[in-house]
Order: C-alpha cells, then structure tokens, then sequence
C-alpha cells in the first residue's frame, strides 16, 4: 500500500513538473513575446532576450521588431519596388487591439505591405530610410 502512495504522489509531482516544462518560451533578439492570460484577458511583455516560465494557462506569441524589406513588386528599371519597415514597439498594444492576438504574428508582413501600398501614414510602422 505505501508503495502504491509513494508512486501516486512521484508520478503526480513528475506529471506536474512536465506540465510546467512545456510552458516555456523563448524570446530572440528584435523580439517581443506577447503573453495573453486565458483566465483574466491580460496582457504582459516579455522585452528581454532569454528563457521565460509562463503559466500553463497563457498563450505567447512572438511579434518581430526588427526591420523588415516590404517587396512590393519586383525590381526593375523604375526602382527597388519596396521598402524597409519596422513594427514601434510603443504601438504595440494598440496593434493588437486593432488587428487580435494570434492573427498578426503570421500576417504582419501582409498587413505592413498594406500600410506601404496605402501611402497612408500611420501610428504602427515606420519607414526606415
């Protein structure tokens, strides 16, 4: 019987453990991990470059920040046909209330391609020169 009890209670911390190690994320260097908590609905930041332990009840999603080359078409005798942009870290949060959490991470080249095509200035890229 205390065997059974000391394999139930090994099994459920290792169980635990493995739950936990699987919650981790890595952020690279011109990256900012976004972590939307299930439960609440909030949003917190990861700006530095390492390892992060989240909670198994979060969702994390890596936004690039570093420039980007926008083709817009190809090269050719009339120009380069596209642009250098880059996300503002500042807008961030605005970014995702406008364009929602998981969306952007895989779009954000076509919705910076927008941008540029739209000749509009606006509050989430910059064009770099």
């Amino acid at each position: 019987m205390k065997k059974i009890i000391l394999i139930s209670v090994v099994a459920v911390v290792a169980l635990t453990f493995l739950f936990y190690v699987f919650c981790l994320n890595h952020i690279e260097v011109n990256e900012i991990g976004v972590v939307r908590h299930s439960l609440t609905g909030k949003l917190d930041y990861q700006t530095n470059v390492g390892w992060y332990v989240t909670s198994p009840f979060t969702s994390v999603m890596n936004l690039y920040t570093g420039p980007k080359w926008i083709q817009l078409q190809p090269p050719g005798p009339w120009g380069s046909g596209g642009a250098l942009m880059r996300l503002k870290i500042d807008q961030i949060p605005q970014y995702i209330q406008t364009f929602g959490f998981k969306p952007i991470a895989h779009n954000q080249y076509y919705v910076m391609a927008g941008y540029l095509v739209s000749n509009k200035t606006n509050q989430f890229f910059e064009i770099l020169p």
